[in-house]
């Protein structure tokens, strides 16, 4: 499981266990993005032979699938602060015969990295960084070569919507948004991302939003698997997770059970490839 330290940005690290599931989890939403976001990633320059940053990677899922986008010619670099979920990312990486994959272990906002990217993309990063959101997207935007394309990826977790309404699975959720809320984190960050990108000094070229439905619900996603921090700040106790944990069960059960999920996307590019 990975811990509540702080990095050297002072964004805490996002506290879920690396279990099976989890990683399974993440493989699922990884071949989703590819599939639904291929024209965007394309249009951002993910293509054969391009060298891609995926900052943020985590058990490294996504990384994975830009991989095999860019193939032989290209290269990925995978980044997160977590050593446990590199170890992951390296492992899975082996297991699908992916050799064009570098994993550093290193902080969002400092990564040492030098400024040769295609492409960057940060997904569900910007929600959890708190206060330095700002530091992390322009350590992201000065990594491009002239002309890459930054990539964002956040959603709302305020907007999350559920059929049939289990109030304890909800609870679930409500309760876990409180808990980064309380770390001083934004999980509404997604409608912002353009105006973040601005900021950093990009042009904007390409937004999106809308719902991923998750149908049936397999389980309580990243609110479960982030229990024993939830615990451990004091914000559920043992009689939560046992009636989580019947939630869970029952919601799962459930084949015609939904998760509306909001996801938002936005690309901007430095000005030279724009102006000729």
């Amino acid at each position: 499981m990975r811990d509540d330290s702080v990095s050297e940005s002072g964004v805490t690290t996002y506290a879920l266990r690396i279990s099976d599931a989890e990683v399974e989890r993440y493989q699922v939403m990884a071949r989703w993005a590819a599939r639904s976001e291929a024209d965007v990633w394309a249009e951002c320059g993910i293509s054969p032979g391009a060298r891609v940053l995926d900052l943020g990677c985590g058990p490294g899922a996504v990384t994975i699938e830009l991989a095999r986008l860019v193939g032989a010619a290209g290269r990925v670099v995978g980044v997160d602060q977590d050593a446990a979920s590199l170890a992951v990312a390296g492992e899975l990486a082996g297991r699908a015969a992916i050799d064009n994959v570098d994993w550093v272990h290193a902080d969002a906002a400092s990564t040492g990295l030098p400024a040769d990217f295609d492409v960057v993309m940060v997904r569900h990063v910007l929600g959890h960084a708190g206060s330095h959101l700002s530091a992390i997207v322009d350590h992201a935007a000065s990594l491009l070569r002239p002309g890459g394309c930054l990539y964002v990826v956040d959603g709302d977790a305020t907007a999350a919507r559920f059929d049939p309404v289990d109030d304890d699975f909800v609870d679930l959720y409500h309760r876990y948004g409180q808990y980064h809320v309380r770390s001083g984190k934004d999980l509404a960050v997604g409608p912002r991302l353009g105006s973040i990108l601005r900021a950093a000094g990009l042009t904007i070229t390409h937004r999106h939003a809308g719902y991923e439905v998750v149908s049936p619900v397999p389980g309580g996603g990243g609110p479960w698997a982030a229990r024993d921090a939830m615990v451990a700040a004091g914000m559920a106790t043992s009689d939560d997770l046992d009636r989580w944990q019947r939630a869970i069960e029952r919601v799962a059960a459930d084949s015609d059970s939904a998760l509306f999920a909001p996801r938002f996307a936005a690309a901007g590019r430095t000005t030279s490839r724009l102006s000729g």
